[in-house]
């Protein structure tokens, strides 16, 4: 059986928020290292050091993250991968059960925004210009979700294919689609 795959890779840019907590790990780490140096209990606490300093190799490595977009046919699953080595799914939707599909710039974006219970941004930058969102069902039935992500060309064209006509809003920039 031939099914058709989609697939897009969009890489979370690095914030000032991503900059200062990966300063603050190595002056902690640094700091904490200083301290045994200086009591002389680095090499009486050596595992404790060893695991601080994998510890924080850890989480610096893990502010490296990148979004997964996959369409198989009408599923759409979005993956966090961080570090490019541990994956988690972020959600999973079929996509004819989405309420609304259209670009955040759409007029009607605030109003749906309000109505979900959870909200998941998968862009590459918080308030991207090119962001487009879709409102669907919680798998547990427990109301609505709110998709907000960064579809490319190839990818939207797809989607469009799946999602029913009439729930995709049309794009209100310069007149433009």
């Amino acid at each position: 059986m031939d099914r058709a795959l989609t697939e897009q890779i969009v890489k979370k840019q690095i914030t000032k928020k991503d900059i200062f907590i990966q300063c603050g790990i190595v002056f902690l780490t640094v700091l904490v290292l200083l301290i045994l140096c200086v009591t002389g209990l680095v090499f009486v606490m050596l595992p404790l050091v060893a695991v601080l300093v994998v510890a924080a190799a850890i989480l610096f490595l893990r502010r490296n993250v990148e979004y997964e977009y996959n369409l198989l046919e009408h599923d759409l699953t979005v993956d966090c991968i961080r570090n490019r080595s541990s994956r988690r799914l972020v959600v999973w939707s079929d996509v004819k059960t989405f309420d609304v599909f259209g670009p955040v710039s759409h007029p009607m974006f605030p109003e749906w925004e309000k109505r979900v219970q959870a909200v998941h941004n998968v862009c590459a930058e918080k308030n991207a210009p090119d962001a487009w969102f879709a409102v669907f069902p919680d798998q547990k039935g427990g109301g609505k979700n709110l998709l907000i992500f960064q579809p490319n060309e190839r990818m939207l064209a797809a989607l469009k294919k799946q999602v029913l006509p009439s729930v995709v809003l049309k794009e209100e920039r310069n007149g433009s689609r």
